[in-house]
C-alpha cells in the first residue's frame, strides 16, 4: 500500500506527537470502507480485527464456527456463549441477562456489605409504570 510504510508516519517523539499521529491514522483509515480494509488485511500476518456491532458479530462466519454465540433458552437471539468451553461438558442454553439490580440483595449479602436504603421515589416510579 503506497503511502503507508514506516516513512509515511512521523517519527514518534513522545506524547506530544500523539495527537498528530492520531489525526494521520484517522485520515488514513477514513479513506477506505471497513470492507475494503478487511480485504487489504485478509490473509496477511497482521493483528487486525474489525470492530463489529453485536448484531454484525452474531452473523460473522468465523465467530459462528468457533461457537462464540449460543442459542438462548427461549429460542430467541443468539447470546455470547460461556467461555472457556471444554470438550466433555456442554454448557446449558443461555438465559437472558439479569435486569439491573436483579441480584443486588444477594450480592450485597454475599459480600457482607450493608444494603442501601431504598429510594422511595424510584420505587414509586417503577410501580406506577
Amino acid at each position: 500500500m503506497p503511502g503507508t510504510g514506516p516513512r509515511a508516519a512521523p517519527r514518534p517523539g513522545g506524547p506530544a506527537d500523539h495527537a498528530d499521529l492520531r489525526r494521520l491514522l484517522a485520515k488514513r483509515f477514513a479513506a477506505r470502507t471497513q470492507t475494503e480494509w478487511e480485504q487489504v488485511f485478509a490473509g496477511r500476518d497482521a493483528c487486525v480485527t474489525p470492530v463489529r456491532t453485536l448484531a454484525e458479530a452474531r452473523g460473522d462466519g468465523h465467530l459462528r464456527a468457533r461457537g462464540v454465540f449460543g442459542p438462548a433458552r427461549d429460542g430467541g437471539d443468539l447470546l455470547p456463549a460461556s467461555a472457556p468451553r471444554f470438550g466433555r461438558s456442554a454448557p446449558p442454553p443461555l438465559g437472558p441477562p439479569p435486569r439491573p439490580g436483579e441480584h443486588q440483595q444477594e450480592v450485597f449479602r454475599d459480600w457482607g456489605v450493608p444494603l442501601p436504603e431504598p429510594d422511595t421515589d424510584a420505587t414509586q416510579r417503577r410501580t406506577s409504570d
